[in-house]
């Protein structure tokens, strides 16, 4: 009898990826959790038992959830920075960050206890990332989109221990799909290409083709005992590797990495000074301690046996990504 492996967002990146990777696998079966059904109907076509599921109410994700074996758990902080209605729902004084921050860690909750009040639920893999403020004992504490789904991971742990012991926690990386769109390079007059962030831009950071292989980050969590942390790293470079991976591959002139403060970035970033704030320390954490927290508890790719058959997990590569990317000219037009 095949598995049930629920799969929180179904049509985001992380999760769609998910459901891809076990449609493949033998003796798995995928049931996805979407608010609105009529938007995952190719899903349905390529087999996928898709169910409504609101990750704001928790007995729709407990019904959705029954008979399953595991469970992936995403959520989404963006969203709500982006929702209009957002606005409207901000405490007096409240920025839209922290109000983002109240909702991924109330869904993260609620993901969890449906899990944990699951019978059949043996394995519980979320998508984390590490708390920030905590790593740098408070040096950096608005990078509310770690802190959030961090928050979520230390709740498990602390109020629901029978699901802790099923639990596995995926970090994923740097979205590699952002170069060119949130991280871009700049061309200078003397034609060569730079990058300007926060930090000395040579920290080994890990990226990850979410849309890709994020599915075979979790497949391999499922084959691995709980209790393990994984680095998504589909490719581990810093940000000056990637810049020259970038030029080398376009065939352009690769200027250099210029490091500019938190203030500076938030003048120059155009987010605003809430968001500017968050991303220039979300960048200053990466440098120092770095994008895992600078704990030694999480694993690689590149060190994980999964038996039987390949040696490591699939991935991809910066390069892979970077030669389907946006093209010179594109950057050009953006910058």
């Amino acid at each position: 009898m095949s598995k049930i492996i629920v799969v929180i967002g179904l049509t985001g990146q992380q999760g769609g990826s998910v459901a891809d990777a076990f449609l493949e696998e033998k003796g798995w079966k995928v049931r996805g959790v979407t608010r609105d059904p009529t938007k995952a109907t190719g899903w349905s076509k390529r087999g996928v038992d898709v169910v409504e599921g609101d990750l704001d109410d928790k007995s729709s994700l407990m019904k959705a959830f029954e008979g399953a074996y595991a469970v992936f758990g995403t959520t989404d902080f963006w969203g709500p920075v982006s929702d209009p209605a957002s606005k409207l729902k901000l405490g007096s004084g409240q920025k839209i960050n922290e109000y983002a921050f109240n909702c991924e860690v109330q869904r993260g909750k609620n993901i969890a206890e449906a899990a944990a009040e699951t019978e059949s639920v043996e394995r519980f893999i979320t998508s984390a990332l590490p708390n920030a403020r905590a790593c740098t004992n408070g040096r950096l504490k608005h990078v509310y989109h770690f802190d959030s789904k961090a928050a979520v991971v230390e709740y498990v742990k602390r109020s629901l221990p029978t699901l802790a012991k099923k639990m596995s926690v995926l970090y994923i990386g740097s979205y590699m799909t952002n170069w060119g769109q949130g991280i871009q390079p700049r061309q200078h007059l003397n034609k060569t290409w730079r990058l300007s962030l926060v930090g000395k831009g040579d920290t080994p950071i890990p990226h990850l083709f979410t849309s890709k292989d994020t599915g075979f980050l979790v497949h391999a969590l499922l084959q691995l005992s709980p209790g393990t942390v994984l680095s998504g790293a589909g490719d581990i470079l810093s940000w000056k590797e990637c810049l020259h991976v970038w030029c080398k591959t376009q065939g352009l002139d690769y200027g250099g990495f210029d490091e500019i403060s938190v203030e500076d970035f938030i003048q120059h970033s155009g987010m605003g000074t809430e968001l500017g704030l968050e991303f220039g320390e979300m960048f200053a954490f990466m440098d120092s301690p770095g994008y895992n927290g600078g704990g030694d508890s999480v694993i690689f790719p590149k060190d994980v046996c999964i038996p039987p058959g390949s040696s490591t997990i699939q991935h991809s590569t910066y390069k892979d990504l970077v030669k389907i990317s946006l093209p010179v000219d594109i950057i050009r037009r953006l910058v």
